[in-house]
């Protein structure tokens, strides 16, 4: 027996073409009579067999559902067509006021209740209350299905349903914004531009940030910071309003202390670099001084030092060193300028060389505890929910999936910036950047993630489901892939999520602090 072939997205697309002359049209006639913007299976076939179509619909369905959803928006179809209704959508929400008022804002010389639009006076009207995306011909026709040559209320209708969905999603944004008044939070952004600040500020007065740790932070050289002081020296220095946000932009975990490498890394490794260089070849900081110490005057000019360690293959910034090492700012160094480096024990990330292998040993081992990378993050490598992962952080999720290799090694393969953090943008990029597109979104349409979960759930369950999730998104716009958002989301795999697997992204931090690179110390 004849088996009707399947049929691929363009040969449909030609068949809705040649049957209603475009594909929204279509899709509104036949498909989707409840404005719900989707499709079953059962409805898409139905749908097509009322048209004629000469192709199989369950096979041309299975084609088109790529993702497995269980159901098809117009997108599937033709995006094109499905841009342009959902701009046209919600250009109707904002500047029409309902079914009723809409004919009469379109037509203005006809106040009747049975007002109806021409296609000259639709077009006419469009434009002349702000549609510039065109395509009125095409717009007028897809609603005018039953061809009487006029739209009226009955043609409107979707309009009250696209109305009451922007109320709910301006009631929620109105929500976050008072709840975001009422709550202290952190204020990231502040916090990030205060530490940038602080930093630019230390660099610009004592020339370099080792110099400003050893002269103001800890001017007893110790390589360990405890909240107190620091906060006595950043007031002293006349921070006192910032201090708590600049403290807060590094150390949110509240450790009790802070370490040269947190503040800056990049000073950090150029003086554990140094330090390995002495105690290996020369025998620690009285041995190195003498041998930098050529005249012995007992004391060691900037050309001297910098003709020394480049002798000795020293690969960081000779000059940005000497800086640091010279805290009373003389030109020269005294062996008291080096003798803290026997007593400090840097972190064994500085000294250690980026091992790719590694961070691709700890990726796997956390594939397989966790299952998906999403889970492993926020289960064992990020505690505090803000998309960063330290080096402390770190330590414990390796310990966590019982990984004892070179962790160092791994840490320097994946903060390859030297920025003091990861966040899951280094372990999974495709899903950091899908979860970024949405968060992004949430926050314009609905103010947060949270107010647009609560919009999500309609029937108040506190659980929303796959198939909600991907109808929400489509509703209001989301032009990201709805299905591949909800697998990173729904990290317990059971097709549905809750508040708190989605709400955690409004404290998260995507972008990293901005000082890291250009505004480095440099030689």
């Amino acid at each position: 027996s004849f088996t009707p072939p399947a049929m691929g997205p363009e040969k449909l697309r030609a068949f809705l073409r040649d049957k209603e002359h475009s594909c929204l049209r279509a899709w509104l006639k036949f498909f989707d009579h409840d404005l719900e913007l989707r499709v079953t299976a059962l409805n898409f076939a139905h749908a097509l067999r009322e048209m004629g179509f000469p192709g199989d619909p369950a096979r041309t369905y299975g084609i088109l559902e790529c993702d497995k959803a269980g159901e098809l928006g117009l997108e599937e179809i033709d995006e094109e067509a499905a841009a342009l209704w959902r701009r046209f959508r919600e250009w109707a929400a904002l500047t029409l006021e309902g079914s009723k008022e809409a004919i009469a804002t379109l037509n203005p010389r006809d106040r009747s209740p049975e007002a109806l639009c021409s296609p000259k006076q639709w077009a006419a009207g469009l434009q002349a209350n702000g549609w510039t995306h065109g395509n009125e011909a095409l717009l007028f026709s897809a609603l005018d299905s039953q061809d009487t040559g006029a739209i009226g209320v009955a043609q409107m209708k979707w309009l009250d349903l696209e109305k009451r969905r922007r109320r709910r999603k301006e009631q929620a944004k109105q929500r976050t914004a008072l709840e975001r008044k009422k709550r202290a939070s952190h204020q990231q952004a502040a916090a990030k531009a205060a530490l940038c600040n602080f930093k630019r500020f230390l660099r610009k007065k004592y020339g370099s940030i080792i110099r400003a740790w050893r002269c103001v932070l800890s001017p007893h050289d110790q390589m360990v910071v405890q909240k107190t002081p620091f906060f006595k020296a950043c007031a002293d220095l006349g921070f006192c309003g910032e201090v708590k946000l600049i403290w807060s932009a590094f150390n949110k975990d509240e450790y009790g202390s802070m370490t040269m490498d947190e503040l800056d890394a990049r000073s950090a490794v150029a003086l554990a670099s140094f330090r390995a260089l002495i105690t290996t070849q020369l025998g620690g900081a009285v041995s190195a001084f003498n041998v930098f110490d050529r005249s012995g005057l007992k004391k060691v000019r900037e050309s001297d030092f910098i003709a020394a360690l480049t002798a000795l293959g020293f690969a960081e910034s000779a000059k940005m060193l000497f800086r640091g090492l010279d805290r009373g700012g003389s030109k020269y160094i005294v062996l008291e300028d080096l003798i803290f480096l026997d007593r400090w024990k840097p972190p064994a990330f500085l000294t250690v060389p980026p091992n790719p292998l590694a961070r691709e040993d700890i990726k796997q081992g956390l594939a397989a505890k966790y299952g998906y990378y999403l889970k492993a993050w926020r289960r064992a490598l990020d505690p505090r929910s803000q998309n960063r992962c330290n080096w402390r952080d770190f330590q414990t999720g390796c310990a966590k999936i019982g990984y004892t290799g070179d962790i160092p090694g791994a840490w320097r393969a994946l903060d390859y910036n030297m920025s003091g953090y990861i966040t899951l943008f280094e372990i999974d990029p495709l899903s950091c950047e899908t979860l970024l597109s949405f968060k992004l979104w949430a926050d314009e349409q609905f103010g947060s993630v949270r107010s647009a979960f609560y919009v999500f759930d309609e029937d108040g369950s506190n659980s929303v489901t796959g198939r909600e999730f991907r109808r929400a998104t489509r509703i209001y716009g989301y032009e990201g892939s709805a299905a591949q958002l909800f697998r990173a989301l729904d990290v317990e795999g059971s097709g549905q999520v809750a508040l708190d697997e989605v709400a955690f992204l409004d404290e998260w931090e995507f972008d990293a602090l901005e000082d890291e690179g250009s505004d480095s110390d440099g030689g």
